[in-house]
């Protein structure tokens, strides 16, 4: 019987193929290739089990089954599988099921069952998918599948249980997603070193999840033999095993255990199959404060600034009693496709307290031609209030619309960069912003990004006195956004802190803002991707784009939204917050590398002080009080790719056209935050490696 000690758990869930190692008895085990950058000192672990419930529970079960596959047969016993693995994660006693193939033989698999309780095995067995798929592969098993038992020991119970959507995850064969490299490694001590192997081992996990490069870091013991361990470890590039070994947490490790061990330690790789990337990498809830600790504050609040910011699940039923105490009785609605039919509720309430409502819809980002149409849809209605109800498009129109009515003219007139950038002198007629997305922070800026059709180009009309009367921020209105959305919109919300944080026109108050904005989206914006329904999730993310909202209104964004803007112009169809996210990790390493050219020239002490917020980024969104900023920049490329963001490639960017666009981003009003003034080259090195 082969030793893959096929780890279980990591069941970290990941619907692409994830490499797998396992170790076995070799005598050169646990040698990696070995990688020339430095890397951070970690502190001493700090007892994350303990912190979270001591660990996992006593009567969870990790089964490690394995085979091999007749040649020929592994497609149609991938899919077999796949479909079996889907069905397994809904049963109630079934915390997680993951499905693996062998890296170097397709035919060499395994299956990662983790159970919630003793009984949940047998209950599997009886299932009627279980039951189709056992009859179904049998005649393609070249060999009797065996199987070990193990318990869990890190991480804590409630970063074993997978979530419903990841039944959702995409066929191994569409090959939709990059594989994430996970190592096994089978580890057997002599006897009386157990709970110090265990104690060693522990600490060492708790430190490797915070790596950039690390999704998943588990230990489970062997049920038959009690100095027998496993280790899975999950990494999301392939250079990280080797970064890994570099780190003093590993080498510290490595030193104190080995006295304790009764043979080399082995090792064996899988490609996962099932289920996808993002629901392996459970251990932002880990590394970062519970989802399930308060947001820090009652659960809603009011903010005075220019209008009133409300908070909280459930605000949104006040609306009509605040525009009917305003005295307005016709509304303009704007929303996105289908909002009217999506937020009935909200308009039938308006109608109910006697406001008459007008309607208008919003594409996937507002023009210059819709905001004509709806500014004269609002005048031929007799509108004396715009309420927008839908993601920063929608709001965005609703913000010019309103703005237009109170001051006449036409969105170019008024417009930045592409437009005659008159001032706007009258306040706009009472508006209200209702977002159902989390990631543009639209609801408390006081500009309204719109494309021009004619000039292939967005630009802005901008103002204090656009700034909505009222943002009414309801997290239960997020929770019906798509998982794609989600990804999107919160990847903007966490630049749109990010940007405003490190850029030169940043104080102190835009600082404690976008600080906390940055740490609540790193810890919830792949928990609200993986389950919609994490209201835990949405409230942190719905908080995050109201800070990054702020931030942005007050310290202006950077590079990363320069180029958004041209980008956006040049391919309408391609979501704001992918574009972002696919340039973000790049400009931030640029926006590094630049400011530490720069202070090798001239010593200013102000150039260390935003080098050191770079550090500071990476430090909050790992959780890791030593994370550098090349880590940090690991991390958001890491996060991206865990949400499926596309490069621009895709979008169609080619390299004939980096010089244009590299020169019309440099000139955006975006760029003017930017804490270093990037040269050309500079922004189309950035433009060559987000393609």
């Amino acid at each position: 019987m082969r030793v893959a000690v096929w780890c279980i758990l990591w069941c970290l869930h990941s619907t692409s193929a994830l490499a797998f190692v396992v170790v076995r008895p070799t005598a050169n085990s646990g040698s990696f290739r070995q990688h020339s950058r430095s890397r951070r000192l970690l502190r001493t672990a700090t007892s994350m089990t303990t912190a979270v419930n001591g660990g996992p529970k006593e009567d969870y079960l990790a089964v490690h089954v394995f085979g091999e596959v007749t040649a020929g047969n592994e497609k149609d016993f991938a899919t077999a599988s796949h479909a079996n693995a889907k069905n397994s994660v809904n049963e109630a006693g079934v915390a997680r099921f993951d499905f693996l193939r062998g890296e170097a033989d397709p035919s060499r698999f395994c299956l990662i069952e983790v159970y919630k309780d003793k009984d949940a095995p047998a209950a599997h067995k009886e299932t009627a998918h279980y039951n189709t798929w056992r009859s179904t592969v049998q005649e393609w098993m070249a060999e009797p599948r065996s199987a070990k038992k193990y318990t869990p020991i890190f991480p804590p119970a409630a970063y074993w249980d997978i979530e419903a959507s990841a039944s959702e995850s995409p066929s191994p064969l569409d090959a939709t997603e990059t594989p994430l490299l996970c190592v096994m490694v089978d580890v057997q001590v002599k006897e009386g070193y157990e709970e110090a192997f265990i104690q060693a081992t522990r600490a060492n996990c708790e430190c490797s999840v915070r790596e950039p490069g690390v999704s998943r870091f588990d230990l489970l013991r062997n049920n038959d033999d009690p100095c027998n361990f496993v280790l899975v470890e999950v990494y999301n590039n392939p250079e990280a095993p080797a970064l890994h070994k570099e780190t003093k947490h590993y080498q510290t490790w490595r030193e104190t255990v080995q006295e304790m061990m009764a043979r080399p330690r082995q090792s064996e790789k899988f490609i996962t199959q099932f289920p996808s990337r993002v629901h392996w990498h459970r251990v932002e809830a880990l590394t970062h404060k519970p989802l399930t600790e308060p947001l820090g504050f009652p659960g809603t609040f009011e903010f005075v600034s220019a209008g009133k910011i409300m908070f909280g699940k459930g605000c949104a039923s006040k609306l009509p009693g605040i525009v009917k105490k305003a005295g307005k009785s016709r509304a303009l609605i704007v929303t996105g496709s289908h909002g009217q039919d999506r937020h009935k509720h909200i308009i039938d309430s308006l109608t109910d307290e006697g406001i008459s409502c007008a309607f208008m819809s919003i594409g996937k980002e507002p023009t210059v031609e819709d905001v004509r149409a709806g500014t004269q849809a609002a005048r031929d209605a007799g509108c004396d209030t715009v309420i927008s109800i839908g993601g920063g498009s929608a709001i965005d129109a609703g913000k010019a619309i309103a703005s237009l009515l109170a001051n006449g003219g036409d969105p170019l007139d008024y417009m930045e960069v592409i437009g005659k950038g008159m001032p706007i002198t009258q306040p706009s007629v009472p508006f209200y912003a209702l977002p159902t997305t989390s990631g543009t922070g639209s609801e408390v800026t006081k500009n309204a990004v719109l494309a021009s059709l004619q000039h292939k180009q967005k630009a802005s009309m901008r103002s204090e006195l656009m700034l909505p009367t009222m943002a009414i921020v309801d997290p239960m209105l997020t929770v019906s956004a798509p998982c794609n959305v989600t990804a999107s919109t919160g990847l903007d919300a966490l630049t749109q802190c990010i940007e405003p944080y490190v850029s030169h026109l940043a104080n102190p108050l835009t600082d404690a803002l976008a600080k906390e904005g940055i740490k609540r989206a790193a810890r919830s914006l792949r928990a609200a991707y993986r389950d919609p329904k994490d209201i835990a999730a949405r409230e942190e993310m719905a908080l995050a784009s109201v800070l990054g909202g702020l931030s942005l209104a007050n310290a202006k964004l950077g590079a990363v939204h320069g180029f958004a803007g041209v980008l956006g112009g040049l391919y309408p169809t391609a979501a704001h917050g992918a574009i972002c996210a696919a340039l973000l990790p790049f400009v931030f390493e640029m926006n590094v590398a630049a400011l530490s050219d720069e202070y090798s020239r001239t010593q200013d002490p102000a150039v260390v002080r935003r080098l050191a917020k770079f550090t500071e980024v990476a430090r909050i969104v790992t959780n890791n009080p030593d994370a550098t900023a090349e880590e940090g920049a690991e991390w958001l490329s890491a996060l991206a790719t865990d949400l499926h963001v596309p490069l621009l490639g895709e979008y169609g960017l080619t390299p004939d056209q980096f010089h244009k666009v590299a020169e019309v981003s440099a000139a955006s009003s975006s760029m003017k935050g930017n804490p270093v003034q990037l040269s050309i080259d500079q922004l189309k090195t950035i433009l060559k490696q987000a393609t």
